[in-house]
């Protein structure tokens, strides 16, 4: 079981990420430093174990290829896992041994307890505009299209967005760029501002991708985007099904880095 609860705690501090993040900010603060706490049971669990494997772990998850498209919160279903299994034995072990049958029921039971879910399950539903259920089958073959909000671990609306397309239009997060840093500014608050090199800069990406429509739906700040985009297009956008559209010419072939959305 040492093996195991192990295996829980590496799980839980790896799904921390890289840095802490206290009252919704982001800290600099190492996640990995957290293993520092458990020195004082290190003649049961290897704390230099823990804090090596977490500490080169955050770092793998934060620069290793492949591994740094991971979401560290996810690592947390393995740790459940573990954390079960955990759970499996304490009250196996309860049972067989010699506590009264009475306490025995009541402590697993409450070690059951402590894993259940908050009920009813705090859930909101995401926005739909009818756009992209229909209309959007509109946008030329094989083009490519620039949905905000832009797409990452803390915002999925857009991800559902783009699973609604027809398979004729490509529309995906774009990669680091100016328009990645943009579009995360103007949620923010914070829009850019457009002067001649963000401007270039902006209509560069656009034409490397080949992007023929720009999409702004439902999103934080949406009339900031709305007139970022007004702004470097030259024109209002068309409104239609719950949606901003510009359309673009440009060729239906994308040299887009496409990456696998969280």
């Amino acid at each position: 079981m040492r093996i195991v609860t192990c295996l829980l705690l590496v799980c839980g501090l790896l799904s921390l990420g890289f840095t802490l993040h206290i009252a919704g900010r982001t800290t600099l603060v190492p996640a990995a430093i957290l293993a520092l706490l458990l020195i004082p049971l290190r003649r049961t669990i290897p704390a230099g174990f823990l804090l090596a494997t977490a500490g080169l772990g955050s770092l793998a998850l934060l620069l290793m290829p492949v591994i740094d498209n991971i979401l560290p919160a996810r690592l947390m279903l393995q740790g459940f896992l573990f954390a079960g299994i955990l759970v499996a034995v304490f009250v196996d072990g309860l049972l067989k041994g010699g506590a009264p049958r009475r306490i025995s029921l009541a402590l697993s039971v409450l070690a059951v307890v402590v894993l259940m879910p908050v009920l009813p399950y705090p859930s909101t539903a995401p926005p739909l505009p009818p756009y992209f259920t229909g209309a959007v089958t509109q946008l030329p073959e094989g083009g490519v299209a620039l949905v905000a909000p832009y797409a990452r671990a803390s915002r999925g609306e857009a991800m559902l967005w783009q699973a609604m397309p027809h398979p004729a239009v490509n529309s995906a997060d774009p990669p680091a760029s100016a328009t990645q840093t943009a579009l995360v500014a103007v949620e923010q608050g914070n829009p850019p501002t457009l002067d001649d090199a963000e401007r270039q800069a902006l209509l560069a990406d656009l034409n490397r991708w080949h992007v023929v429509a720009v999409i702004v739906g439902p999103m934080s700040h949406q009339d900031a985007a709305i007139a970022l985009f007004t702004d470097l297009l030259g024109q209002p956008p068309e409104r239609t099904g719950g949606v901003a559209l510009w359309h673009r010419e440009a060729e239906a072939s994308s040299d887009l880095k496409f990456r696998s959305s969280p």
